[in-house]
Formats: C-alpha cells, sequence, structure tokens
C-alpha cells in the first residue's frame, strides 16, 4: 500500500512539472511570435520611411502603397494583441489546471504522511 501511494504521489510531482514546463513553454513560444512579428512590422516601417520622402498626394500607385503598409501595420498590431490575448488565455486555463491536480497531491501527500507517521 506505501508503494502504491508513493507512486501516485510521484505521479501528481510529474503531472505538476509537466503543466510547469507547459505554461513556460507557452510563455516561450508567444515571445517567439510577437518577436517576428515585430521583426516584420519594423520591416514594413522602415519600407513605409522610404516612401515618405515622396511626400503626400505626389503619385496615386505611392499613395495606394502607403495604404497597403499602414493596413499592414495595423494587422500586425492586431495580431500581436491576438498573440497575447491567447497566451493569457493558455496560460490561465494551465494554472487553473495546475491549481486541481495541486489540490489532489497536496489532499494525497497529507494522506500518505499520516500513514507513514512513525508515530504509530
Amino acid at each position: 500500500m506505501e508503494t502504491l501511494l508513493l507512486e501516485k504521489v510521484g505521479s501528481f510531482t510529474k503531472i505538476l512539472g509537466q503543466i510547469k514546463t507547459d505554461i513556460q513553454n507557452r510563455k516561450i513560444l508567444s515571445k517567439e511570435i510577437i518577436y517576428r512579428i515585430y521583426q516584420h512590422y519594423f520591416y514594413l516601417k522602415s519600407y513605409l520611411f522610404g516612401i515618405d520622402q515622396w511626400g503626400i498626394g505626389v503619385s496615386r500607385d505611392i499613395e495606394q502603397r502607403r495604404t497597403s503598409l499602414e493596413q499592414q501595420l495595423n494587422q500586425l498590431k492586431h495580431e500581436k494583441r491576438q498573440e497575447q490575448i491567447l497566451c493569457w488565455k493558455d496560460t490561465a486555463n494551465l494554472n487553473e489546471e495546475f491549481r486541481k491536480w495541486f489540490k489532489q497531491y497536496a489532499d494525497l501527500s497529507q494522506r500518505v504522511r499520516l500513514i507513514l507517521s512513525p508515530d504509530k
């Protein structure tokens, strides 16, 4: 019985460790995604600055390109916000799952301490 209980505690420990790792990995992934969004954003922004030398209203083609770049920049800002929201939701769900498993772990650990207590 002692072995079974200790194995179960070990299983809970592994589950909790995996959830913590999943939270860390999700945050790392989010940072990487946001970094790539920023890279593309700054590339487009520099291209837009290059177009600014032509001035406003000089050419219809340039104005269309400027508008397109501004729309792409706004889309990238939106993607960044969406990624931040998704990361928060994912980590919140993982934290909730962690708390549920931790409660089971704490309850079982307390029982194991009572059963295996040397005071008997």
